[in-house]
């Protein structure tokens, strides 16, 4: 008596390998650009959780000299900093301390494969720098000339 085959051939396996390789082919990229964009829409929540603040102590002391770069809530994706506009410069640079008046918080990725810097002024300007002209920064305005 002869028992019919069981299981699968090696050309049945390698087809199902290959279509296996391209889905995630396809998908890779696509995952970590929406892992990028929860970055950057994460690290927005945390600039204005950190603007409210500085608000905040701007109510109590009515101004923002004195404020404690540590008080700063951190990002685990971005390092925040504040300080006030430089205007010798360019547009995108900061002074160490903020003004009395006004402030800028900056958020420079940690990781060097994200190429963007988000800013938020005092007046609740958003917007991104890409040190990379091939990658947007998706969600922020981009300043011009």
């Amino acid at each position: 008596m002869k028992h019919p085959q069981r299981g699968f051939t090696l050309i049945e396996m390698l087809i199902v390998i290959t279509i296996l390789a391209i889905l995630a082919t396809i998908a890779y990229p696509i995952y970590t650009e929406q892992v990028r964009q929860s970055r950057l829409s994460n690290v927005r929540a945390t600039l204005v959780k950190n603007a409210q603040m500085l608000e905040r102590y701007y109510a109590q002391k009515h101004t923002f000299e004195g404020f404690s770069p540590s008080s700063l809530a951190q990002n685990d994706h971005f390092d925040i900093s504040f300080g006030k506009p430089d205007t010798n410069n360019t547009k995108n640079s900061i002074k160490v301390d903020p003004t009395a008046a006004g402030f800028v918080l900056r958020a420079e990725p940690k990781n060097k494969d994200e190429p963007c810097t988000v800013y938020l002024n005092d007046s609740g300007l958003f917007w991104a720098v890409s040190s990379d002209d091939t990658k947007a920064c998706p969600g922020y305005d981009k300043l011009s000339d």
